[in-house]
């Protein structure tokens, strides 16, 4: 198991929120399907995720599935505070550049709007019960195991 530690300070902590840098790429099979029909593999985005402990799905920015040309795989209903609505899920494969943390693999993300928190992916419980998090307010700190 590996563990990851981050002081932010308290108002970065609240402003910001806790946040893992990323790379997002294709599934290996849909990146393998690539490379046999002679067509090139996108370069995977790497940018920061944003640790979400309320959202029940993880999700990345619409500018990282156009990127890597990602497909839709299903579509899920998904319900917030304020509305339901029908989301496409696409595939990808997400590794941590900051803790040798497990990829993410199998897990479908739907499409957000996520540039104006500087972010490329949201990582919801989906994501996260595969990890262990410990948010500190007061010390303005978080720490995830996985």
């Amino acid at each position: 198991m590996s563990t990851y530690s981050k002081v932010l300070g308290q108002n970065d902590l609240v402003l910001r929120g806790p946040r893992l840098v990323v790379a997002v790429r294709l599934p290996e099979i849909w990146a393998r399907r690539l490379r046999e029909d002679g067509a090139p593999v996108p370069v995977p985005v790497t940018g920061d995720a944003l640790i979400d402990t309320g959202s029940s799905v993880s999700g990345l920015d619409g500018s990282v599935i156009t990127r890597l040309g990602l497909p839709p795989v299903r579509s899920d209903v998904i319900t917030t505070p304020t509305r339901r609505s029908v989301q496409l899920t696409y595939p990808a494969q997400m590794s941590f550049s900051e803790v040798d943390f497990p990829d993410l693999t199998g897990n479908d993300f739907i499409e957000l709007e996520l540039q104006a928190f500087g972010v490329i992916a949201l990582l919801g419980r989906n994501a996260l019960a595969r990890f262990t998090l410990s948010y500190d307010g007061p010390a303005g700190a978080f720490t995830i195991t996985g």
